[in-house]
C-alpha cells in the first residue's frame, strides 16, 4: 500500500511482489520456454492479493496479469495480448482460461512478444487452468467443512478447515507434496478417526493389530 496526494490508499502489485518474491530478478536459472517458480508465485499473488473493495474472481485474469508474471514487460502489450486472447476464446468475457480453444494461429496473434515469451504465456495458460481446478476443490472443501462447523461437527473438523484455508492460501513455491495429495499426518489422522467413528456407529469390530 502507499500514500496517493490526495491522501487516499494506493496498491501497487509490483512493490508487493518484489518484496514477496525477492528471488525472482536473480534467478538465473530460469527455463525460457516455460514459467518459473517465482513467476507462478507473482501470478498467484496478482490473482488472490486484491486492494480493499476489489472482488474480482481468482479465476479470471485481468489485462495486467500477463505484466505481473513478468512474461511481458509493458503494460500496454499485456492488454493488448488480453484482448486478443478474448478475441480468440481462450479468454472468455471475463477472462477465465479456456486452453481447448488455442489454435495454430496462436503465435501469430501473438507476433508482438519474443517465441520463448509465447511459449511461457502458453505454459502459463495451461499451468493456471490446471491451478483454477484445484482452488474450486479446495472451495467446495472449504464450504462443506465450514457448514460441518457451524452444525456442531465432529471432533477434527475445525482443524480440517483451517488446513484447507491454509491450502488455499499457499504460493506453488512453499506447497508440500505430501498436504498437496492429502497424505500429511493430519489428514491421515483425521481419515483414520472417521473410519473408526464409522465403525463405532455399525458396531464393527476393529480391525486386528498385526505386528
Amino acid at each position: 500500500m502507499y500514500r496517493k496526494p490526495n491522501g487516499d490508499l494506493g496498491f501497487n502489485i509490483w512493490t508487493f511482489a518484489n518484496n514477496a518474491v525477492p528471488s525472482m530478478m536473480k534467478d538465473s536459472s530460469l527455463d525460457p520456454g516455460h514459467i518459473s517458480l517465482p513467476q507462478k508465485d507473482l501470478v498467484f499473488l496478482h490473482q488472490t492479493i486484491r486492494p480493499p473493495g476489489d472482488a474480482h474472481s481468482p479465476y479470471a485474469f485481468d489485462d495486467q496479469t500477463f505484466y505481473a508474471s513478468q512474461i511481458i514487460w509493458h503494460k500496454t502489450v499485456s492488454k493488448d495480448v488480453y484482448k486478443k486472447l478474448k478475441k480468440t476464446g481462450v479468454l472468455d468475457s471475463e477472462g477465465v482460461v479456456h486452453t481447448q480453444n488455442i489454435g495454430g494461429n496462436l503465435t501469430h496473434d501473438l507476433a508482438k512478444i519474443p517465441a520463448y515469451r509465447q511459449k511461457q504465456l502458453i505454459d502459463l495458460l495451461f499451468w493456471w487452468e490446471e491451478e483454477c481446478q484445484r482452488f474450486r476443490k479446495l472451495f467446495e472443501e472449504r464450504a462443506e467443512l465450514e457448514r460441518l462447523v457451524r452444525e456442531g461437527g465432529g471432533e477434527g473438523y475445525g482443524e480440517m478447515l483451517e488446513r484447507v484455508v491454509r491450502k488455499i492460501k499457499t504460493r506453488p513455491s512453499e506447497r508440500d507434496e505430501r498436504v498437496e495429495r492429502d497424505e500429511d499426518e493430519l489428514m491421515v489422522r483425521f481419515v483414520a478417526g472417521r473410519q473408526a467413528e464409522g465403525r463405532e456407529e455399525r458396531g464393527d469390530e476393529a480391525p486386528p493389530a498385526y505386528s
